[in-house]
């Protein structure tokens, strides 16, 4: 079983943030799975730059298994 830290872990690797950060001014853009790390100037920027990122990546194979992988283990949780 997971533990709650875990679990978080595996939730954002699955997502894209886009958080302010106060200290430099900077939109900051992340996805862990993807590997961006980006920052912007504006909202549109990141957003801009996220959906670029996103459409030039180049699915691996590697990729499509951790995906995969973790579809199966959300099934079998969920029953």
């Amino acid at each position: 079983m997971k533990t709650t830290g875990q679990f978080i872990n595996d939730t954002l690797q699955h997502s894209f943030l886009i958080l302010w950060k106060e200290d430099k001014k900077k939109w900051e853009v992340g996805c862990a799975l993807l590997k961006i790390n980006l920052q912007a100037d504006t909202y549109a920027e990141a957003i801009q730059s996220l959906a670029k990122a996103i459409l030039d990546y180049k699915l691996s194979h590697e990729f499509s298994e951790v995906i995969e992988n973790d579809k199966e283990d959300y099934l079998k949780s969920s029953k």
